[in-house]
């Protein structure tokens, strides 16, 4: 499974600019890389004979996340929900969950820390740089 890490670790970083530079991220590209990741991953599983289909409940948490995004307007971006989704595919659907925390972990307190600087509320943040966090983390962790 290195190649499909290797592959959203690189694809995070150029999202990690792409999100502070513009607040988007660009959506085609990241379907694109999501379907490639599938793909590998799927091919991965054949070739060692472990085909199941675990990876497919991984992505429950980055539908919800697209499901929040339709709901709040995109207070969560589309971009955000199928990096998250595209991260998931490598892992199992509770470690899915673990890196959705540390996300929203390390968010949270960049938000703190904005809030006792003083800044404004209502600023938007970039939600990439912490979905890298909480995915290199993870994968830190779990060796």
């Amino acid at each position: 499974m290195s190649i499909p890490i290797a592959i959203i670790l690189v694809y995070l970083c150029f999202c990690i600019y792409a999100d502070i530079k513009n607040k988007a991220i660009p959506y085609y590209p990241s379907l694109i890389i999501f379907g490639l990741v599938l793909l590998l991953c799927l091919f991965i599983k054949y070739i060692n004979n472990n085909l199941n289909f675990n990876y497919i409940f991984s992505l429950i948490p980055g539908l919800i996340l697209l499901s929040l995004s339709y709901l709040t307007n995109e207070s969560i971006g589309y971009g955000d929900s199928i990096l998250l989704s595209t991260c998931c595919l490598t892992t199992s659907p509770f470690n899915s969950l673990i890196i959705i925390c540390f996300s929203l972990f390390y968010s949270a307190i960049y938000s703190i820390i904005l809030l006792i600087k003083g800044n404004c509320r209502k600023d938007t943040i970039a939600f990439v740089p912490f979905i890298f966090l909480g995915y290199l983390t993870f994968l830190l962790l779990k060796f």
